[in-house]
């Protein structure tokens, strides 16, 4: 017999590791206005306006904070609540939106 409710919580689980697209470790800044790269292109990455992006590896926490993307072309993704720091090697990715409704959950921003 199956366990209803463990199948779903080991879905839910599942499903908060899915990556929907990523930059992978390139050299990316971010700027007062969002993040920029030189080389390479947002857009064939997967990224869309619309989508919370979370960074990694930059200095400045605020960057690496999720956010939203209000628009996006091959070398920038705009979005607000980013700080100015130079190129790196750093990724961007977008997962299961950090505020998310589960059945019987109340929706919240997740740590």
């Amino acid at each position: 017999m199956i366990n209803d409710v463990a199948v779903q919580l080991a879905l839910r689980a599942r499903v908060l590791t899915l990556s929907v697209c990523t930059t992978g470790s390139v050299a990316l800044s971010a700027t007062a206005t969002g993040y920029a790269r030189a080389t390479g292109s947002f857009l064939t990455d997967g990224f869309r306006c619309g989508m919370e992006l979370a960074g990694s590896g930059f200095t400045n926490a605020a960057n690496n904070a999720p956010k939203e993307a209000t628009a996006v072309t091959d070398l920038a993704i705009i979005c607000a609540g980013c700080g100015a720091e130079a190129s790196g090697a750093r990724v961007l990715s977008v997962g299961i939106p950090a505020t998310r409704g589960l059945e019987n959950v109340q929706a919240a921003r997740a740590a």
